[in-house]
């Protein structure tokens, strides 16, 4: 599949237990900021250290992310323009 420059993405980590594979999420992240994308909303059930640990982890790749806890609200806050 190809993406083009200013996708978003909604990344559900409603059932994530623990974040072990830290450096293949850093990179990850660093490939789609290489990409293009122009935001990701990521959806929790409650709040976690994973959300703390994804958090530094965006900053530091310069990922513009931003965490919920209800899909609707993350799905408007991507539609929205930069």
């Amino acid at each position: 599949m190809l993406l083009t420059r200013g996708f978003t993405a909604l990344v559900d980590v409603r059932q994530m237990d623990a974040m072990l594979l830290s450096d293949f999420i850093r990179e990850a992240q660093s490939d789609a900021v290489k990409a293009g994308i122009r935001k990701a909303a990521r959806i929790y059930d409650k709040p976690t250290f994973i959300r703390i640990q994804a958090d530094q982890i965006h900053k530091k790749n310069g990922l513009n992310s931003k965490a919920f806890y209800n899909v609707t609200n993350a799905e408007a806050w991507l539609d929205e323009s930069q």
